[in-house]
């Protein structure tokens, strides 16, 4: 079930809680529009990116909590946990499947594999980016949550169709500016990135949003809360676990690489393709914590 009304500063939406009960909510009428757009982008066959960032505490997840329960309901469905993923595994996983067609996915802490150096390096990251890509006939609409937007690869921020930055205000929580231009979104990624500006910056100030307002807490609603930090911490720690594998690859392609034995006799030893270990050797180019304790190996990179 969905209903709106106008009220006098937010639209109120009615639409089923987590315990499938009917609740209103209000919502910024900006953030409505652009929900509404991503709706009318996928009947054009266009799919949705839509970029949140924001302190920690700023509340981040509680917007978006809201915007994809909302979304959800406008299409005649209800948010559920398989909406919501923490690793880059996981959002493949729910870009591969056959019954979420339209679907939207909350890829939250999504700075695993979806920053430009992960894109560029990770075996991870590339299947990331084929999975944007190639799977962009499925029409979703993806909401990507991570703190400060130069931490994404610019190949997302092309990709974005809008981005919200959440703030507070002294102790009020809940504001937000939206920016819907995609030239806008581009500078100040540029600005932020390369000239590492700050919200701060005189440059930054003279690029208005294009739209401010304000987000009520929608934290628990809609998804039951304990399950959500369940989950989280869970799907956290997996990547934690494949980091550290990660790193134990690189070290000992280090030590292997320093005493001459050559990338293929090292796939070899390892059952591996050689374009592995020559992705791992990319890596390890950039990992000077682990080059510089093996002095002979930096000429042989």
């Amino acid at each position: 079930m969905f209903d709106v009304t106008l009220g006098r500063r937010f639209f109120n939406c009615t639409l089923l809680d987590k315990n499938d009960k009917p609740i209103t909510i209000k919502l910024d009428p900006y953030i409505y529009g652009i929900l509404n757009t991503t709706i009318l982008k996928k009947e054009h066959k266009w799919h949705n990116m839509i970029l949140v960032t924001g302190n920690v505490g700023d509340g981040k997840s509680t917007l978006v909590e809201g915007m994809t329960a909302v979304l959800e309901a406008l299409e005649g469905r209800k948010i559920s946990f398989d909406n919501v993923c923490w690793r880059t595994e996981k959002l493949i996983e729910l870009t591969d499947r056959d019954d979420n067609f339209n679907q939207t996915i909350w890829w939250d802490e999504s700075i695993q594999g979806a920053s430009g150096k992960s894109m560029a390096l990770t075996s991870v990251g590339d299947q990331l980016k084929k999975a944007l890509v190639t799977k962009r006939f499925k029409r979703h609409t993806y909401i990507f949550v991570i703190d400060e937007i130069e931490e994404y690869s610019k190949k997302l921020i092309k990709m974005c169709d809008c981005w919200i930055h959440v703030y507070s205000k002294g102790l009020t929580r809940g504001k937000f500016k939206a920016y819907t231009d995609k030239r806008k979104i581009l500078r100040l990624y540029d600005l932020f990135k390369i000239q590492k500006a700050t919200w701060a910056t005189k440059e930054v100030g003279k690029i208005k949003a294009n739209w401010g307002g304000y987000f009520h807490d929608y934290c628990g609603i809609f998804l039951d809360e304990k399950e959500y930090n369940k989950r989280k911490l869970e799907e956290t720690k997996q990547a934690e676990v494949q980091d550290k594998k990660s790193d134990r690859e690189l070290k000992s392609l280090a030590g292997m690489l320093s005493k001459d034995i050559s990338q293929k006799e090292i796939a070899n030893m390892w059952g591996v393709e050689p374009s592995y270990i020559s992705q791992l050797k990319s890596k390890l180019k950039k990992r000077g914590d682990i080059v510089d304790k093996f002095p002979s190996l930096l000429p042989k990179l």
